[in-house]
């Protein structure tokens, strides 16, 4: 009672400052309505809810106009338009809004006015002074934030027109140091109220380290608000008290701690004192709720976290915003909210609904001259839902496209995405129909004035291109959107179902950032919907199944990011990809993708639909007879689970039993029934329908899945059924099967269930899904004729690839010869039979013509492989042709290995000078002529400069930084890098002994678990591959933070497992002197020392340096092979 009394109390002191306001508002909404458009154009109000004046132009188009907020919330007084009110099929004199308060079910504190200084700064007409700190807000409340703010910016989303958004992504943290910095460490944050506050002003506007914002602070403000917060903020006068203490020159170190419990008798929104925020803690800690108190060490390195439950969590981040330090929220809110709803709980509750809703400053003055759209993110997204439901109400009644019959939308703010499906008796097939609702080009300025100006403010893309290579659509030098497009004298539809609009080269243009753009740079549009919302719509026209799967994905693909859990380097398409899931923590992850603006936020604040669909999809249930599921808990007594009151009832057998009890069901089909019945899941019954409008949709059940499947396709047939047998009841037979009633219905034989099922699921699914569900079919399903339904169906499982090399390579309207396409098609299948321990021959299907680059959409096996083969065979002649005697043999030995496919350690010792880079150019050079793949890696960047295409090794192979003796590489089964490792034939590491033997040890035992398959050994040297180690140890040995020389010793590579393990011995092989060679020849070496000792498969040995004749004819042979160019 006491809490009923008191918001009566609350509601009648409201009502009387709304009615004054709402009289004053009133007042000077007269006033404005009695002056020209253009003179009030710098309300936001009016700028943004008002399209333009109410003109009539030659073509009759309206512009939009709605107007000012008129109506008056009765519980809170909060201003609404009309269009925002409640059954908006009502048309009442008193709306109903809930938007606000929930139609009275929450009750806020009227907030407390601002202190008067920072009131004048907030003033749209006030002084320089006012301008300066409106502009630079977000860096005035930096300067006296008591925490710092972690989050990934989105600085991409401002290089386009529009205003200006704050768009950050991934998890949001607010971080907070200690009481003092550290030693040579300024002071930031918090730390500016305690430390050197002689000096607190220039330590202020220096702990910004660009100068620009520097330039653009007013010292005079900065003071002023100093000032200001040590006056009303409780939280500085905390804070100020710690500096108190340390200004006393013998003090014990404290800690300041901020106290997460409040008052519970103190008004929420009234200021907490100073001894309610904070308390001192002299010397040791003791005991503190660490994880509901903050607690602010007295010096300690690095940041900590702070609660985003601490009620004084807001006001330490925006002191701006919460001057007094009053509390933000507090967690006991929502209980005491259940205590006072437990008779209803579907209504849910706003959080911060203070911060986003103008909920009790709701006066007239709220919409205030001068503001920009940036600043009222609230009025911006009520606005633009107003004008998407009058959108979706024009094209629902047909008034621009004809007669609909569904319609599809995902909002994606600042915009909306739309597919809309026209009647059939409304579609328009031929050019000039399409170009009757739809235009490419610019309007006659002469003659249409109105539509030019349209099309030129909203409508026009760019300059981009070579006008402006730095414009947001830019990609790999071109335009991601493709323009500018071609001249075309007419409208075309392409083999994909794109439609090429007409632009014709009329010399009509639009002059923007001073660049003549022409109809080659118009946006397609339907002109009657752009004039009259005076807004940015993109109107395409698409006529196929493929492009709608395509715009149903681009519609799917979510706000700004995804949230697939896919690894990021996945290959759509590829069976091999299965592999190539993390398991990872999905809040992260969802937090990571998501991306939120001010206007998002406000948009979910306001709960407006993110999705809808209309007419509803009602997804029908199917299952044989006793085979539904149930939900129960896990420590159910069974027997109580199956005296449940409907438990046997589901919306499939209800639906038979109102067949049995009404002759009008029995007239539709089990798809038909939803559009005359309506399903009650909490009831479980079916009624008819007395309003609105739902199709059904029968779930997908899989063509292996046996007598479902078929009791499914019957279901599309069959009218009326009571009973399961009467569904396969055929001309009054009664079947044994269900696969025998659709036998007798003609729906089998010549395949065509599997032919129904493929054709079905290529309306809205994937095309790797076509393929997986191909092989299935083929597999487990008595395909009778495979060759057949592979000729008849293998262009719809096509559709992902030439879109995904064009994204891959970067290659606009790249084209592919049919034979080719269908080629890449088999070894996509091929690869999927693989998986399942089959193959395409298996089936007499056709087999891939040739071995196809199956990896050619691997960015790193592309870069490996797109050396010139000729320029390396050049080169590798005229090296090859410089080695000495010791080269010699160190190249035989490892290219034999590598052809031989024998694998092991080589490792070639030699200091500076020897030669040893003139020896991995040879055999790079060699083996990337060939077509083979070689990855060259040095320990350092300057050393990995020398190598063709050298890189460091911790780069290459993602060595981790903190090695132990059981460290991996961060390098996953089935991706890229994976795939390359697979397909390489060397491995070169020059100056091998200035790193950690755990470096190696850990490659070793990744290169092992990535190799392994069932005909190689697990215990073989870097999984088989050939690797070659170059080096020398009078160089730096690998460094030890404070460590001794056996500690140095010991992290050498020579103490490595794998070293004792595969080599026995070491032994250095002198150079004789060089004589009697052409000068060529001594070009690649300076002389000096170099050995090779290798180590395969676990077996040592030494590579003797002796010349041979038997040498020679090896180093002949090799020379001479040749082997395919594919790599491997």
């Amino acid at each position: 009672m006491e809490y009923k009394l008191q918001c009566k109390q609350n509601r009648k002191f409201r009502k009387s400052i709304l009615d004054h306001r709402r009289k004053k508002y009133l007042r000077k909404r007269k006033r404005v309505c009695e002056v020209n458009a253009p003179e009030n154009s710098n309300s936001i109000c009016y700028r943004i809810a008002s399209a333009g004046t109410s003109t009539t132009i030659q073509y009759h188009e309206e512009q939009l106009n709605l107007g000012l907020p008129e109506y008056m919330c009765q519980y809170c007084g909060a201003l609404f338009w009309y269009a925002e009110r409640i059954a908006k099929y009502r048309n009442g004199k008193k709306p109903i809004f809930s938007m606000c308060c929930q139609e009275g079910k929450i009750t806020l504190e009227l907030l407390h006015p601002p202190p008067q200084f920072l009131a004048n700064l907030l003033q749209y007409k006030g002084s320089q002074e006012s301008v300066n700190f409106r502009k630079n807000i977000r860096t005035y409340n930096s300067m006296f934030a008591f925490t710092s703010i972690g989050a990934k910016v989105d600085n991409e989303v401002n290089k386009k027109p529009g205003p200006y958004v704050f768009k950050i992504s991934g998890q949001n943290y607010h971080r907070m140091g200690s009481l003092l910095p550290t030693n040579g460490q300024r002071p930031k944050f918090a730390q500016l109220y305690i430390y050197d506050i002689e000096n607190e002003i220039d330590n202020r506007m220096r702990a910004f380290n660009s100068s620009d914002e520097i330039k653009n602070i007013n010292r005079n403000i900065v003071r002023s608000l100093l000032e200001m917060f040590d006056c009303v903020n409780e939280i500085v006068k905390a804070f100020r008290m710690v500096r108190d203490r340390f200004r006393i020159d013998d003090y014990l170190p404290i800690s300041l701690r901020l106290i997460g419990d409040r008052a519970e008798n103190r008004p929420q929104y009234n200021p907490p004192s100073c001894s309610e925020i904070a308390g001192l803690i002299v010397g040791d800690l003791g005991v503190a709720d660490r994880h509901r108190d903050i607690v602010v060490e007295h010096k300690t390195d690095g940041l900590k976290c702070i609660s985003e439950l601490h009620p004084s969590f807001m006001a330490m981040q925006y002191p701006i915003l919460f001057p007094y330090g009053e509390d933000g929220f507090r967690i006991e809110e929502r209980i005491d909210y259940i205590r006072r709803n437990q008779s209803d709980l579907r209504v849910e509750l706003y959080k911060g609904i203070k911060d986003a809703i103008v909920a009790g400053d709701v006066d007239g003055d709220a919409f205030i001259p001068e503001q920009k759209a940036e600043d009222r993110p609230d009025i911006v997204s009520r606005v633009f839902k107003m004008k998407l439901e009058a959108l979706m109400a024009d094209i629902k009644n047909g008034t621009y496209f004809g007669k609909i019959v569904a319609e599809f939308q995902k909002r994606g703010l600042p915009h909306v995405h739309i597919l809309v499906w026209l009647h059939a008796n409304h579609k328009f097939p031929s050019s000039s129909e399409i170009n009757s609702i739809i235009s490419a080009e610019i309007p006659n300025k002469n003659i249409d004035r109105i539509r030019y100006e349209t099309v030129s403010k909203f409508m026009i893309h760019g300059p981009c291109g070579l006008a402006n290579s730095k414009a947001p659509c830019m990609a790999k030098g071109w335009c991601s959107k493709h323009f500018p497009k071609e001249f075309r004298t007419e409208t075309l539809m392409d083999e994909n179902g794109f439609a090429i609009y007409r632009r014709r080269d009329d010399g009509r243009y639009v002059t923007k950032n001073g660049i003549n753009l022409d109809n080659r740079f118009v946006v397609p549009h339907n002109l009657r919907l752009i004039v009259k919302y005076q807004a940015h719509i993109n109107v395409e026209w698409c006529n196929k199944t493929r492009l709608i799967k395509y715009l149903f994905k681009y519609v799917n693909k979510g706000p700004d990011r995804t949230r697939a859990v896919i690894e990021d380097n996945w290959l759509p398409g590829d069976v091999r990809s299965v592999r190539q899931f993390k398991e990872v923590d999905e809040i992260k992850k969802y937090l990571d993708c998501r991306y939120l603006s001010a206007y998002e936020s406000v948009w979910r604040l306001f709960q407006f639909d993110i999705h809808c669909r209309d007419p509803t999809v009602e997804r029908l249930t199917v299952h044989m007879p006793l085979m539904h599921n149930i939900v129960y808990h896990g420590s159910q007594d069974l027997s109580d689970v199956l005296c449940r009151y409907n438990i046997e009832k589901t919306m499939f057998t209800e639906w038979m039993a109102a067949n049995r009890m009404y002759d009008d069901a029995r007239e539709l089909t089990y798809e038909e029934f939803p559009t005359k019945w309506v399903w009650h899941q909490d009831s479980k019954v079916w009624t008819r329908r007395k309003k609105g409008n739902r199709i059904g949709r029968v779930i997908y059940v899989r063509p292996n899945s046996g007598e479902l499947y078929f009791l499914r396709m019957l279901l599309n047939k069959v009218k009326g059924p009571r009973y399961y047998h009467e569904i396969k009841t055929i001309n009054g037979i009664v079947y044994e099967t269900f696969r025998a009633a659709c036998d007798a219905l003609g729906l089998l034989g010549d395949d065509l269930e599997w032919r129904s099922a493929l054709e079905e699921a290529s309306h809205w699914s994937s095309p790797f899904n076509l393929r997986q569900l191909f092989v299935t079919l083929v597999m487990y399903c008595e395909v009778g004729d495979p060759k057949k339904l592979w000729d008849d169906y293998w262009e719809l499982m096509s559709d992902d690839i030439l879109y995904r090399l064009e994204e891959m390579l970067g290659i606009r309207n790249l084209k592919m010869p049919r034979q080719d396409l269908q080629n890449y098609v088999l070894f996509e299948l091929e690869l999927l039979f693989n998986k399942n321990s089959s193959s395409l021959s298996q089936f007499k299907l056709p087999v891939p013509s040739k071995i196809l680059p199956e990896d050619m959409d691997n960015r790193l096996l592309r870069e490996e492989t797109e050396y010139d083969v000729d320029a390396l065979r050049l080169e590798h002649s005229k090296l090859f042709s410089g080695l000495n005697e010791e080269q010699l043999t160190i190249y035989c030995a490892v290219v034999s290995s590598v052809y031989e496919n024998k694998g092991g350690i080589f490792f070639v010792y030699g200091h500076g000078g020897t030669g040893k880079t003139y020896l991995w150019q040879t055999k790079i050079a060699r083996l990337r002529s060939k077509g083979k793949i070689v990855l060259a890696v040095a320990s350092s960047g300057i050393a990995s400069l020398l190598l063709p295409g050298g890189r460091t090794a911790h780069s290459r192979f993602k060595i981790p930084i903190k090695l132990d003796d059981f460290s991996t590489c961060e390098i996953k089964k089935g991706t890229q890098l994976a795939r390359l490792i697979q397909s390489t034939s060397l491995i070169i590491w020059d100056e091998a002994p200035m790193n950690h033997r755990n470096c190696f040890e850990a490659l070793d035992r990744s290169l092992r678990d990535i190799l392994c398959t069932e005909e190689t050994i697990p215990e073989n040297v870097f999984g088989g591959k050939t690797v070659v180690l170059g080096g020398h140890f009078r160089q730096i040995l690998p460094v030890i933070v404070g460590g001794k020389r056996q500690d140095i010793v010991n992290a050498s590579i020579t103490k490595s497992y794998r070293e004792t393990r595969g080599s026995s011995e070491h032994k250095p092989v002198q150079n004789k002197p060089i004589s009697g060679l052409p000068e060529q020849a001594c070009s690649g070496r300076l002389g000096g020392t170099c050995a090779c000792a290798a180590a395969r498969n676990g077996c040592g040995g030494e590579v003797k340096s002796e010349r041979s004749p038997q040498l020679a004819t090896e180093a002949r042979r090799l020379a001479a092979v040749e082997q395919p160019s594919r790599h491997g």
